[in-house]
């Protein structure tokens, strides 16, 4: 029993001096599960922008139906609009079909991190860190400004998070879209799906632009840590 209570006693010393609900934000490196999530995600999105400006800006439709007519009737045949459309299809169709599998690889890495976040202990769940930046009854280390900064990130953790389901949704039922149910939907489903990439593009140059802020400012090697897990 004197065994059992000063085990006890300890345990309760620990938890008032080091509470759970206490975060050091950016203190420690990132679960190696996350870094490779992380660094995954930035390479499927990374050919997901590269695919779509290319066939937007390089291989443009119209810009490569006028070039494709150009060409015929310098060599004296003339094409038809279906022929046209065929033949820059075949340039632009391969690029989409890779858009398409980086698509299936940030998709398929969504529900990876959502079993990260159900595996991951209590401490390094986005909810809890969520919870802990909104939640003043839940105190996070530092000055005032690493304080909101913290709720920031976290904020904007919120929001990419929901950006990347949206977009996982929408791109599938584009790339389903013989499934009668999602042809029904395809219009508006290409729409917001669209309209997402400007709000993602949005959010990577804020976020980029955040990091090499916060690791000159206010949490140096917060880049090394999330290659390498070390400062």
């Amino acid at each position: 029993a004197p065994i059992i209570l000063k085990y006890y006693i300890a345990k309760q010393t620990s938890r008032m001096s080091h509470p759970s609900t206490t975060i050091r934000p950016f203190a420690d490196a990132k679960p190696l599960s996350i870094r490779i999530w992380h660094w995954a995600t930035a390479l499927f999105f990374s050919v997901s922008i590269i695919t779509v400006s290319i066939n937007e800006f390089i291989l443009d439709g119209r810009t490569q139906i006028q070039a494709v007519n150009n060409a015929a009737q310098e060599k004296g045949v003339t094409l038809d609009r279906d022929q046209t459309r065929a033949i820059v299809r075949t340039f632009r169709e391969p690029i989409w079909e890779l858009h398409k599998y980086a698509g299936f690889g940030i998709s398929i890495l969504l529900l990876w991190r959502m079993f990260i976040e159900f595996r991951s202990v209590k401490n390094n769940r986005l909810a809890f860190k969520l919870k802990a930046a909104f939640n003043r009854k839940q105190k996070v280390e530092g000055t005032a400004l690493e304080q909101n900064h913290f709720s920031m990130v976290q904020a904007g953790y919120l929001i990419f998070y929901v950006l990347i389901v949206l977009m996982a949704c929408t791109g599938l039922i584009l790339a389903f879209e013989e499934v009668p149910f999602f042809k029904s939907i395809h219009d508006p489903a290409k729409e917001t799906h669209e309209l997402l990439q400007w709000a993602f593009y949005t959010y990577a140059v804020i976020h980029i632009g955040g990091v090499v802020w916060s690791d000159s400012k206010l949490y140096n090697g917060l880049v090394s840590k999330m290659i390498h897990g070390k400062q």
